[in-house]
């Protein structure tokens, strides 16, 4: 082994722990990254991906995959003796460890600077001043019977073109920013998936390319959910990474949107978490809300239900599995289970009740 070889993963290496020592000062990452820094990255990067009417980021995918089964199959066919090493074509063009080791630190150098270190910014709570603590489930009762109220009076008026028509949830976006200028900093949309059938398998409703600022959406799910989730990975657009976040920016967006069927979408999401909550916290409060569920609204609520379960099977498992990991390698120690602190947050905005 050569020590040269080594002195470029050895720069990237270096860069790799530099970010991670700086993203351990949330303080310096909310200042001078999330608000300063990712808010050209962002925008530049959503500004190209948006020049494309379809997902870049599965054509890139697509690429990928073929480039790497490209390599297995030429790798395979090659019959040598002694495979020292990895290596793929004539000698000049071979494929060394620390190629493949200064590819991966390249890959995570790239994912920190372009997004990924958002993940220590300062909590929503803190730049929002928002009262977050552990509420009584009486709390969480009235939040939800509100909540249900209101998805209650807009169904009923509703009709069925109100669930096929397109919307623009950048809508919701600009007039939140109105009160919050710090949760639409960056102009976008979100795209339908073209391969949404696979992310159905993977239990996934949405998905955010860092790497291209581009928020995709898996298109199969119940058409009431579209915007909201849409709403969602627009807020991991917007420079919030953490889940919980996420979906609490979403919910807002969409209460905050002109369309009453957008904030029947948020209602639904807002309901949904607010079941599961109440649901192991006192049951005898979650039945006597879910009680109250319109029969209009318990039908959208199954169909939401139905369609994830068709989908339920080992690679969904693998797939939240996967997820979980990648949840708490940046940082969120609960892991998938973040997604339930969102029903915090709400209950912390007193505003949205008082009105």
């Amino acid at each position: 082994m050569k020590l040269k070889e080594w002195k470029i993963p050895g720069v990237f290496l270096l860069v790799f722990v530099l970010l991670r020592f700086f993203s351990a000062h949330s303080s310096l990452v909310e200042k001078y990254y999330s608000r300063g820094v990712y808010l050209y990255i962002g925008r530049a990067l959503n500004a190209i991906s948006s020049l494309f009417p379809f997902a870049l980021g599965e054509l890139f995918l697509f690429l990928i995959i073929l480039g790497l089964f490209s390599f297995i199959l030429r790798y395979c066919f090659i019959k040598r003796k002694k495979r020292s090493m990895i290596f793929i074509g004539p000698p000049k063009r071979r494929v060394h460890s620390h190629h493949i080791v200064s590819f991966i630190l390249v890959l995570g150098v790239a994912f920190q600077l372009v997004w990924g270190l958002n993940y220590s910014r300062l909590p929503l709570s803190y730049t929002m001043g928002l009262d977050v603590y552990p509420r009584e489930s009486g709390h969480l009762y009235q939040a939800m019977l509100w909540h249900v109220k209101e998805a209650n009076h807009i169904r009923s008026q509703l009709l069925d073109g109100d669930y096929n028509k397109t919307y623009k949830i950048w809508g919701g976006y600009e007039s939140l920013g109105r009160q919050y200028a710090e949760l639409s900093p960056i102009h976008g949309e979100a795209k339908h998936l073209a391969t949404s059938v696979f992310f159905s398998y993977a239990g996934i409703s949405g998905i955010y390319n860092p790497f291209l600022g581009e928020p995709n959406i898996n298109a199969d799910q119940v058409d009431f959910m579209l915007p909201v989730v849409m709403a969602h990975e627009m807020a991991h657009l917007q420079g919030f990474a953490r889940e919980d976040e996420a979906n609490y920016i979403a919910v807002r967006a969409c209460l905050s949107h002109e369309e009453p069927f957008v904030n029947y979408s948020g209602h639904m999401l807002a309901i949904i978490h607010m079941s599961n909550a109440l649901y192991y916290t006192d049951r005898a409060l979650w039945q006597d809300a879910k009680s109250h569920i319109s029969e209009d609204v318990r039908e959208d609520l199954n169909r939401h239900n139905a369609f994830w379960q068709a989908y339920d099977g080992w690679f969904n498992e693998a797939s939240s599995d996967l997820n979980d990991r990648y949840l708490k390698v940046n940082g969120q120690a609960d892991g998938v289970a973040s997604y339930g602190r969102m029903v915090d947050l709400l209950l912390a905005s007193l505003e949205i009740y008082e009105d």
